[in-house]
């Protein structure tokens, strides 16, 4: 609350439930605060509907019930706020905007997601000064056609409005001022060619629009485009767009209505155009079911983030060589792409959902000298991660959901059979430089490439992660590794490291704990005498029984 100079009141927020008063907390009496410009009452299951003098507040500018979760109901009074600029009734039970709300006319902000509201009254069109509306999540059917002579709107915002259907009418040239237009998530089915008339628009989002099946021609203006439709039929004409920044095509469209991914099969797209979009900086091109025409992006200098989901990436002839963010989907053919050589500046490299049996980073692949993050995800028929070594600055490693993988390698893949033995590889390579390495759900993994003493090792599910003394490291289930985690058989070891998030006693084994001893030699608790043992990955469960099952604990100088 804050009282202005007058000493009257100005400002009212209030955020929760008011359940323990006794009065409510929109009396009728509000209407005697005159002097109110700001009122919000926010994130509150108290307020049920307004109260008429609502609309007394006539200096009031501001109006928030966001999240205001039974308000159902909203007075024609409202329609008196004539000073109102913001109105936020965001995540509440309205159905319902009065026909009275279109005298709001100096409004400039009106917020209207995640209600019921399923119309709005045509006199939403006398909001002459309205610049930005946003209707995300509503249950919305059609825009009126007063919608289409808001002059002044720049930004509309209805994704997520899964009943708004059929085809945008040709009036949309009435908003001649529109800058962002956010469709997605809806039942749209087409746009209308006049849509290239709005000069100002800069941003258009289609994404998760299953039905739309084209795009017409487009405004040079536009500085952002989004389209995913499993309908998609064609990849429209974009060599006009000079001025696009961020370009995301996809024929695979999340369905909210069937609630499952859904794919399309466009014909060989043309692609030609993509090569004079010379400002382009963000490129993603999704082609579920299409290979690439043979494409040139190596002209596209400024382009830094770049996605490709299709089974063969090899049709792409050249790549530019600023890039810094590749990600490959899908991709069935080896990993033995042309281009990779021109990459000095890529510093991160996503190989997901990869149909490929063999990953290795070779003299070839070698190139991607600059690569500092590698992930490798949900690639279910990968066996073999190797030559790890030949990427010289890597700094973060992460595999997860590559059920048949059995070995990371920073060596070349070798014809024999590692995994069983821990002889000692002279000159082994070792990723000098890494510093967090990632093994999520790859249940079949074994063997761990060498890496720094320093670096954090995550995996999951817990598993006992041990050091060798020729360098790799080795993963073996808890189950099968009691009897190494026994104080006599610990001392065989010259380093070891434990992951778990809930250790059991009949999990860790020793039960008489009192002799021990912190190490001189190091600040980590562990067995005396093996400095190298790291607890540091411990939490907290352990931890507490760990401390429960020490009797005497000496700290030596």
């Amino acid at each position: 609350m804050e009282i202005n100079k007058e000493g009257r009141i100005s400002i009212i927020y209030h955020s929760g439930n008011v359940s323990n008063f006794v009065a409510p907390l929109l009396p009728d009496s509000i209407g005697g605060l005159k002097s109110l410009s700001m009122l919000k009452v926010e994130n509150n299951n108290d307020v049920g509907e307004l109260p008429h003098s609502i609309g007394e507040l006539l200096d009031l500018k501001h109006l928030s019930l966001h999240c205001c979760t039974v308000l159902s109901k909203l007075p024609n009074s409202i329609g008196e706020l004539r000073s109102l600029l913001c109105l936020d009734l965001s995540c509440t039970r309205i159905s319902i905007v009065p026909d009275s709300i279109g005298r709001l006319e100096q409004l400039l902000k009106m917020d209207l997601s995640h209600t019921n509201i399923a119309e709005l009254p045509n006199s939403i069109g006398n909001l002459r000064r309205l610049k930005f509306m946003c209707l995300d999540g509503t249950k919305i059917r059609e825009l009126p056609k007063s919608i289409w002579t808001l002059e002044n709107l720049e930004e509309l915002i209805a994704k997520g409005c899964q009943n708004l259907k059929g085809k945008i009418p040709s009036e949309i040239t009435g908003l001649s001022k529109l800058t962002i237009l956010n469709l997605s998530k809806s039942m749209i089915s087409r746009l209308p060619t006049t849509i290239n008339r709005l000069s100002n628009l800069q941003e258009l989002v289609l994404s998760c629009c299953v039905k739309l099946q084209s795009l017409p021609n487009l405004p040079t203006s536009l500085r952002k485009l989004e389209l995913s439709s499993s309908s998609l039929q064609e990849i429209p004409d974009l060599s006009n767009l000079t001025n696009l920044l961020h370009l995301d095509v996809s024929d695979r469209a999340f369905d909210f209505k069937l609630f499952k991914t859904t794919q399309g099969r466009v014909p060989i797209p043309n692609l030609e155009c993509l090569g004079r979009l010379h400002e382009l900086q963000m490129l993603r091109l999704v082609l579920s079911n299409s290979n690439l025409p043979p494409t040139d992006l190596s002209s596209l200098s400024q382009l830094r983030s770049l996605e490709i989901t299709c089974p063969d990436p090899r049709s792409l002839i050249g790549l530019p060589s600023n890039l810094e963010d590749l990600s490959l989907e899908d991709v069935e053919t080896p990993t033995k792409w042309p281009w990779s050589s021109n990459l000095g500046n890529l510093s991160q490299l996503k190989l997901f959902g990869c149909r490929l049996r063999k990953i290795e980073f070779d003299s070839e692949l070698g190139q991607l000298k600059s690569v500092q993050h590698l992930q490798v995800r949900e690639c279910i028929w990968l066996v073999t991660l190797s030559n790890l070594s030949s990427l010289k600055e890597l700094r973060v490693l992460s595999v997860e959901y590559c059920p048949h993988l059995t070995e990371i390698e920073s060596q070349p893949s070798s014809t024999g059979d590692c995994s069983s033995t821990e002889r000692p590889i002279p000159d082994a390579p070792k990723l000098e430089k890494l510093q967090s390495l990632r093994v999520y759900y790859c249940e079949s993994v074994q063997k761990l490439p060498t890496i720094p003493n320093a670096c954090d090792v995550e995996v999951s599910p817990p598993k006992y992660v041990r050091r060798s003394e020729s360098g790799p490291v080795f993963i073996e289930d808890l189950a099968d590794s009691r009897e190494a985690m026994n104080m006599e058989t610990w001392a065989r070891f010259s380093e070891s490291e434990i992951f778990q998030e809930e250790f059991t006693e009949e999990d860790l084994g020793p039960r008489d704990l009192s002799p021990l001893r912190t190490s001189p030699e190091k600040e980590n608790l562990g067995p005396r005498g093996l400095s190298p043992l790291s607890l540091a990955h411990l939490l907290v469960s352990f931890w507490r029984w760990f401390i429960g099952k020490i009797k005497s604990m000496k700290r030596q100088e």
